[in-house]
């Protein structure tokens, strides 16, 4: 059975204020934990690139706990990756990545 859910994608170095359209991902299942949700959009991101799955999955959990980028459910910041998704009608997905700054 899949499942969709809706993700707006944003860039924190970016000043634009325009609303930027969800995008649908049809995942295989329904995600229950931020853990779950990251590995089954990596996973869909893979698929299209057709590179090594278990690596990118790796690499998306650590950006995740190392702070490279924020996930928000609707208005509330998801934090861990063990934390239950607050699952409502209509929930929109927001990925933050943070820009670090370099030469301080």
């Amino acid at each position: 059975m899949s499942f969709t859910i809706y993700v707006r994608m944003k860039n924190s170095g970016k000043q634009k204020n325009e609303d930027l359209s969800p995008v649908p991902f049809v995942l295989d299942d329904k995600p229950q934990t931020v853990k779950d949700l990251l590995i089954l959009l990596t996973k869909h991101g893979v698929k299209q690139y057709n590179t090594r799955e278990e690596q990118a999955i790796k690499n998306t959990l650590q950006c995740f706990e190392d702070g490279i980028y924020r996930l928000f459910a609707g208005d509330r910041e998801l934090t861990s990756l063990s934390e239950v998704i607050p699952w409502t009608e209509g929930l929109i997905f927001t990925f933050i990545r943070l820009t670090m700054l370099s030469g301080w």
